[in-house]
């Protein structure tokens, strides 16, 4: 029997493998993140992909999304890029410091589960950033283009919503754990995951109209099913932001 196609790295969405397609000269390629090109997959003539190639290419790239998000007039931090150099860049960076009255998270353009980020508080931080750019490049040198610099969010809750464009299907909080080590910012190996049918959920009392944010922000990254991680404010009505998208989320 024909079965789905998947494209992806993630060991947690094997299952989706099983999945069974009922007719065998239609090939079914499900992309989480994925630009192998589509005639190295199959060389079925008729075939359906779920996710674009194009859209894999944004999802995992921060600043090709950061771009898309602006673009689509989704509700996002705040950012900057730099080409700065190493000089310099202390000044920029205190510029937005003193301007946004806030940290700021430091993202390289493939970051994941938690890898490729860096918080800074204050100025004297930047020296120390500068030494992890160096880290994370591949020839060990000092390249800024592949970083974004976004305002850090205090709001206090932070959700996933997976969706399409019809809607979501399925949703966790995320929930630092007790004895996080790291606590600005929340993954797979910080956090649990609570299901909306959990009382630990708290749901906002505005949970359709952030919904609705998640489900818009699926069009400008141009794929069909994704995870949108948001930070959402305590209280009533709170206010929230959409973080960022993925296209392979894990699926334990």
């Amino acid at each position: 029997m024909n079965h789905l196609l998947l494209r992806t790295r993630n060991f947690s969405n094997k299952e989706l493998k099983n999945i069974p397609i009922e007719r065998n000269d239609v090939a079914v390629i499900y992309r989480m993140s994925s630009t192998t090109p589509t005639n190295k997959i199959t060389k079925k003539k008729n075939i359906i992909e779920i996710n674009s190639l194009e859209g894999c290419k944004i999802s995992s790239n921060k600043l090709l999304m950061k771009r898309r998000f602006i673009h689509g007039k989704i509700r996002t931090p705040r950012y900057f890029t730099s080409k700065a150099t190493m000089f310099d860049l202390k000044n920029q960076i205190t510029y937005y410091l003193n301007t946004w009255k806030t940290n700021i998270i430091c993202k390289r353009y493939n970051s994941s589960k938690g890898n490729g980020l860096f918080l800074i508080t204050s100025i004297e931080d930047v020296d120390k950033f500068i030494q992890y750019v160096i880290e994370c490049n591949p020839k060990k040198e000092f390249d800024i283009n592949h970083w974004i610099f976004e305002r850090y969010s205090t709001y206090s809750k932070e959700y996933r919503l997976h969706c399409t464009l019809n809607g979501c299907f399925y949703v966790c909080r995320k929930e630092l754990l007790h004895n996080a080590e790291v606590k600005w910012h929340r993954h797979f190996m910080n956090s649990v995951w609570i299901e909306e049918n959990n009382p630990e959920f708290d749901k906002p009392n505005n949970w359709n109209d952030i919904v609705k944010g998640s489900v818009d922000a699926v069009k400008p990254v141009n794929i069909e099913i994704k995870a949108i991680d948001i930070k959402v404010q305590s209280g009533k009505n709170p206010k929230y932001l959409i973080l960022e998208v993925n296209s392979a989320p894990g699926l334990g």
